[in-house]
């Protein structure tokens, strides 16, 4: 019997491809909004993380509503927005709001403009908007319409969050085309300044993690571009896409480690790069 399976049992979860679904047991949590994979498990709601094989030795001595909030990598907790926001709201409201308030006094977009170099234009054809401390991004279908969305704080090291019931492997496409190639980074701003450059990009929602099948739609080769430190699940996600997947490790500049980091530092050499790739 294999670690899911126990998992399973225990916390009468759902299995999924890859991973479970669960009922979160470190908060009142009325969805199953943990996901738990062989090796990892991450709370979508309290972002709660850490080791698969702590969560289990865990629950197995007994304490399986009494863990603190401190992760087996000491992140913090950081409520996940869209529980208050949703409430009382449509999450198309929500995002509404959002964007109109940061048109409006667009001095709140600094972090998003200054530091992350998003251009205003790119800025609003993306949708992306601020309440609260965080942005918002907008999930778009090829179709035009909201399938999700996600939020970014700048506070704590937890910093995505998606709604509580949306489906974890949601995709995010800054903007849809049609190219003989797709880049796809592990951070929505990633693909954001991939997709400024001019280049075919979509997006995880949570991180490093994703079902394979999400991306059936995609029938062109994906060429993952993890951060600095991500290979392994990089390669691991190559793997089962098949002649799809391709991994590429971008020669990150020194004080960089991601995409949208390499974009604010020399966005001239990360499009060249991106460029002889192309061919």
């Amino acid at each position: 019997m294999s670690i899911l399976d126990d998992l399973q049992e225990i916390l009468e979860a759902k299995h999924y491809g890859n991973y479970l679904a669960a009922r979160c047991i470190f908060h009142d949590d009325n969805h199953a909004s943990l996901m738990i994979y062989e090796d990892y498990y991450r709370c979508l709601a309290c972002d709660k993380n850490g080791y698969t094989q702590s969560l289990l030795k865990q629950l197995k001595s007994g304490h399986t509503r009494v863990l603190s909030y401190s992760s087996d990598d000491d992140q913090g907790y950081v409520p996940n927005p869209f529980t208050r926001w949703l409430r009382h709201n449509t999450l198309s409201s929500v995002l509404k709001d959002a964007w109109e308030t940061l048109n409006k006094f667009p001095a709140m977009g600094r972090y998003i403009t200054e530091e992350r170099q998003i251009d205003d234009q790119t800025r609003r054809r993306c949708g992306i908007g601020y309440r609260e401390d965080f942005y918002t991004f907008p999930v778009i279908s090829r179709t035009n319409k909201l399938i999700g969305a996600f939020a970014r704080s700048r506070s704590g090291k937890s910093r995505y969050f998606i709604p509580r019931n949306q489906n974890p492997n949601v995709v995010y496409s800054p903007i849809w085309s049609d190219c003989k190639r797709t880049y796809l980074t592990f951070g929505g701003i990633d693909a954001i300044s991939l997709c400024m450059l001019g280049f075919s990009s979509i997006s995880t929602t949570t991180g490093k993690r994703i079902d394979p099948e999400a991306l059936d739609d995609y029938r062109t080769k994906i060429v993952i571009i993890p951060d600095y430190g991500e290979e392994i699940e990089a390669y691991e996600l190559a793997g089962k896409l098949g002649w799809r997947g391709k991994v590429v490790c971008p020669p990150y500049p020194e004080g960089t480690k991601d995409c949208n980091e390499w974009f604010v530092k020399d966005r001239q050499s990360m499009k060249e790069f991106f460029s002889n790739l192309e061919g």
